[in-house]
């Protein structure tokens, strides 16, 4: 069964090696990740899924596991800091068939080691300071999926079973890129109110106003993690979700939010 899934960011420069004290800027992402970490220190899955917006990209959802993940920030001056984790060939194959089944595109990419993108090692550094070791892992680019099928592809998730296996699921992404004049993607006067959409989303655990966003409204706030969003908001499929932070320091949307399946609640249809 599926213990609980998250939503966060993945900017590198929230991990100490890598922001030297410049992290201090995202404290409220900080405190985000830290709650999540003090929430979840003693619910440590077997298996964990990781949506990335940053992996290999193919038709549909993309499925990566190897026999071993691993990777570090040498891209941003700390190649010092490393993690590795052994992947979940099983549960690949079963989510592959799954999603299959459910009527959504699927490719899969397999080899015997597979590198760790940034979006799916920043939350992962955090999850390994609380647990100490990773748990086994399947890797998942959305980018293939159109909005729509995101948002079904998280009431999918939560159709499949898992057996006896408790597994978690983080979904990985930024929200706009336009937050500020000098931000990543240059500056959009519309960005702060796509941010605001999606952090009402979470709040109301309601997708429809993200459902209706148009492709001008959706490109005005350079996002990478819309399709993230939908699929954990989909996941918990009107379940409570809570929301511990947003903030934009580097004009870049961070958000931190988890959701717990309502205790006595079956699957959703």
């Amino acid at each position: 069964m599926w213990s609980w899934a998250v939503f966060v960011p993945h900017p590198p420069i929230i991990i100490p090696e890598v922001g030297r004290g410049e992290e201090k800027a995202a404290a409220k992402t900080l405190e985000g990740m830290q709650r999540i970490c003090s929430e979840l220190e003693d619910e440590r899955p077997e298996s964990l899924v990781v949506l990335t917006p940053h992996h290999v990209m193919g038709k549909g959802l993309s499925i990566i596991c190897g026999e071993s993940i691993a990777g570090d920030m040498g891209m941003f001056r700390a190649k010092e800091c490393k993690l590795q984790a052994e992947g979940d060939f099983e549960l690949a194959t079963e989510l592959a068939g799954h999603v299959k089944k459910e009527g959504l595109p699927v490719t899969m990419s397999t080899g015997k080691k597979v590198e760790m993108d940034h979006a799916s090692f920043v939350p992962l550094y955090y999850l390994s300071k609380a647990w100490k070791s990773l748990p086994k892992l399947v890797l998942a680019n959305p980018l293939g999926l159109s909005y729509e099928q995101s948002y079904f592809l998280g009431r999918a998730l939560r159709r499949l079973e898992l057996k006896d296996k408790k597994a978690g699921i983080v979904f990985s992404g930024d929200l706009s890129h336009r937050l500020i004049p000098g931000a990543p993607a240059g500056y959009h006067p519309r960005a702060k109110e796509f941010d605001a959409l999606v952090v009402k989303a979470f709040e109301t655990s309601n997708t429809n106003e993200l459902l209706s966003l148009s492709e001008d409204q959706i490109e005005s706030a350079g996002e990478c993690g819309l399709r993230s969003a939908l699929a954990f908001l989909g996941m918990a499929e009107g379940e409570p979700i809570r929301l511990f932070s947003y903030e934009g320091p580097f004009g870049v949307g961070y958000c931190t939010a988890l959701w717990e399946p309502a205790k006595g609640r079956g699957d959703i249809n």
